[in-house]
């Protein structure tokens, strides 16, 4: 979640000083806790776009809930094929993901991907490798961004794309120059 404020004065508002204005932006569910009611129509838009396997922003201005955007991932060309090509190796791949149910269901359908864990944390994303690791399994991650950071440096092994932030590459044994996992 992320707040900015900008001052906004009406030709009234000049004479008074001016007024602040609020604009967060954030998961909806996060969203629904900052404003006094949410719309009717705001549940139902969010099903309907995460259901297609985007990921929906909920915007809120001064308490009122605005509106929602709809985001969709990008699915690297060849990642299905690739994704079967590791299932037939014995590999189990796992898709550990921050977005809501419905968008994670979806993704995971698209690419072939069987076994998902949506909404988590960073914190969560670290436990889920640290626990896999506690039955003596060898655990690979791939990820991109810094809240894949603390999962990135507790693998075995750490794949970040070339494209992600600063953190994931760090916290990586690796890093994929190209940003395709599908090559």
């Amino acid at each position: 979640r992320m707040r900015f404020s900008r001052k906004y004065a009406s030709r009234n508002e000049e004479k008074n000083g001016s007024a602040e204005v609020t604009i967060t932006k954030g998961a909806p569910d996060s969203a629904k806790n900052l404003v006094a009611s949410v719309p009717s129509d705001f549940e139902p838009t969010v099903n309907r776009i995460a259901a297609v396997g985007e990921t929906p922003m909920a915007l809120v201005r001064n308490d009122e809930a605005i509106g929602i955007i709809r985001l969709k991932d990008v699915i690297k060309e060849g990642i299905k094929e690739k994704i079967l090509a590791v299932k037939a190796l014995g590999i189990r791949p796992v898709m550990i993901t921050g977005d809501q149910p419905l968008t994670a269901q979806a993704i995971a359908a698209e690419v072939g991907i069987t076994e998902y864990v949506p909404r988590t944390k960073p914190e969560d994303k670290f436990e889920i490798v640290k626990k896999e690791q506690a039955q003596s399994r060898i655990v690979a991650m791939i990820g991109d961004g810094t809240n894949d950071a603390p999962a990135l440096a507790v693998a075995d092994v750490g794949l970040a794309m070339n494209s992600g932030t600063q953190a994931a590459k760090e916290a990586a044994n690796m890093v994929d120059l190209e940003s395709n996992p599908a090559k």
